[in-house]
């Protein structure tokens, strides 16, 4: 597994932020809400009985790594301080941040560099939620 990948990985995490000095501190949440909208979006559309096979997804891409989303792995939560607040967690696998990421999510582009973030979703739209103008 290559570093940057696993770097990447780590800053999806609930709660990872440089602002965050103190475990109370509550920065860092802003991937975890994208990644809880896409995983909603991705359930919702399940249970409409919709045929999603190669429908939602969303892909991230930052430098060399590319990551996809296919709504296969979920979210893990965790609570913390009394059961107070709760982290969030990605790990790309059935295990946890503790086993290496499901390389078939997890890639690295070769001789392709993308100098920030880019996140796409993709999901399907019933005919008739749209309208021409």
């Amino acid at each position: 597994m290559f570093k940057e990948g696993l770097t990447t990985v780590a800053a999806l995490q609930g709660r990872v932020s440089c602002k965050n000095e103190k475990e109370t501190d509550s920065s860092g949440t802003g991937t975890i809400e994208l990644l809880k909208l896409f995983q909603d979006m991705h359930d919702n559309l399940k249970k409409m009985g919709r045929d999603i096979k190669g429908g939602i997804k969303m892909t991230l891409i930052s430098g060399s790594t590319h990551i996809n989303f296919d709504g296969s792995y979920k979210l893990k939560q965790r609570l913390v301080n009394d059961e107070e607040s709760d982290i969030f967690t990605y790990p790309f696998n059935d295990v946890g941040l503790e086993s290496e990421p499901d390389r078939n999510y997890l890639k690295r582009m070769k001789d392709a560099r993308f100098p920030g973030v880019m996140i796409n979703i993709r999901f399907p739209l019933p005919e008739n939620a749209t309208q021409r103008t």
